[in-house]
């Protein structure tokens, strides 16, 4: 046991063995479905012993009526039914050591995700307060059944990485049990290039992990983007204990991921009209956006920036196009997507030096450095961020 390999066994052998989250709803269910059939016994003892009924014949009903209700054939239906999903798995070339782990594995759901890897909040019942993105994740949760604040009693978060414009990702660390999860969501082409497996149960046989196939993965990101779609990437990690402060780059690499989601942020009514009047008064709208380039083309051609298939210049190819090349482009480009705060402000300066008179818009933390930059910044009043405001 002065090994390495006998502090491996020590260690294996420290820990008990866990309850999965079905063994642990069963239990729960037995405890109560006992106390149930209990009370209903003594009901009947009692009742019949008011009527004048012999102790030794109730006392002979009630133990019968409690066997009786006993569900002798659910520990045969529920192995079963595990037996059946780690068949399907066998087919996906995983092997299942414990039946259990079956519905462990099918237990981290993504709506469930989306709920403990989010900072909205319920101020109140009819009130959900945050960034309009997470607030939307909030809200899909919560229709789902997954209350957030209830989740967090049982899963606390213990770390997070925050997001940036860099990573355009993040990821939250909870804890339960004595095991840890990771929660990671982003953009496709953020999160997907981290994930090696893909977590699956809308195609028979395909009920657990299987490796990933990203080109298709990107493939349907792309499609929902084009139907105008804000697309998120949403993976997960599991730990056997909680990851160093200092490896936030391994926290975010061999994901399993758990699904694609698409918020629907259309334009308002007005804005289509409000891009006419600009036009009329000789102003020439150009959008600025961190959505996918897909989603970011569809927008724009819905309030008329751009025609159908326009041109939609990422962040990406900003990187490749020095400011020779851009000043001789800048006036022919009306959407760019992807873009980061730098590239912001490299657009601003470049409709300057094209001698155009800027006025920025724009209402987060990553408008600011633009808003100043451009010759007049209009931050957003009641969902600006204060940095913004004093920007502009």
């Amino acid at each position: 046991m002065q090994t390495e390999i006998g502090h491996i066994a020590e260690l294996l052998g420290s820990d008990g063995e866990t309850q999965t989250p079905m063994q642990k709803r069963l239990a729960r269910f037995g405890k109560r479905l006992a106390l149930a059939i209990l009370a209903l016994c003594a009901l009947l003892f009692v009742v019949g012993l008011l009527r004048g009924q012999p102790p030794v014949l109730m006392l002979l009903t009630a133990i019968s009526l409690a066997v009786a209700a006993i569900p002798e054939a659910l520990p045969a239906v529920v192995t079963i039914s595990l037996a059946f999903g780690a068949h399907r798995m066998v087919h996906q070339h995983a092997l299942i050591r414990r039946l259990p782990a079956v519905e462990t594995l099918g237990s981290v759901t993504w709506l469930h995700a989306l709920a403990l890897s989010n900072d909205a909040h319920a101020k109140n019942a009819d009130s959900i307060v945050g960034d309009p993105t997470e607030v939307a994740l909030f809200q899909v949760a919560m229709d789902a059944g997954y209350d957030k604040h209830e989740l967090l009693k049982q899963w606390p978060r213990v770390m997070e990485v925050p997001f940036d414009s860099e990573r355009k990702r993040m990821t939250t660390v909870h804890e339960h049990d004595g095991a840890f999860i990771a929660y990671t969501k982003g953009g496709p082409e953020a999160v997907l290039p981290l994930c090696t497996n893909i977590l699956r149960k809308d195609m028979p046989g395909a009920d657990g992990m299987t490796s990933i196939d990203r080109d298709a993965v990107l493939q349907q990101a792309e499609q929902m983007a084009a139907a105008g779609l804000r697309v998120l990437a949403i993976a997960c990690r599991n730990w056997s204990s909680r990851p160093a402060s200092d490896e936030d780059a391994l926290i975010e690499q061999d994901l399993t991921l758990l699904a694609l989601v698409g918020l629907q942020d259309p334009p308002r009514a007005e804005a289509r009209e409000a891009i006419a009047l600009c036009r009329t008064a000789g102003i020439t709208p150009v959008m600025i956006t961190g959505d996918h380039p897909a989603t970011a083309r569809a927008i724009a051609t819905q309030l008329d920036i751009v025609e159908d298939g326009g041109r939609v210049v990422t962040g990406e190819e900003l990187r490749t196009i020095d400011d020779a090349a851009l000043a001789k482009q800048i006036r022919d480009i009306r959407v760019y997507a992807r873009v980061d705060p730098a590239q912001k402000i490299r657009i601003v300066r470049a409709l300057q030096d094209d001698g155009e008179i800027v006025a920025m818009t724009g209402d987060g933390v990553n408008d600011a450095p633009a808003l100043k930059r451009a010759d007049i910044g209009v931050a957003m009043g009641k969902t600006g961020t204060d940095v913004a405001r004093e920007a502009s």
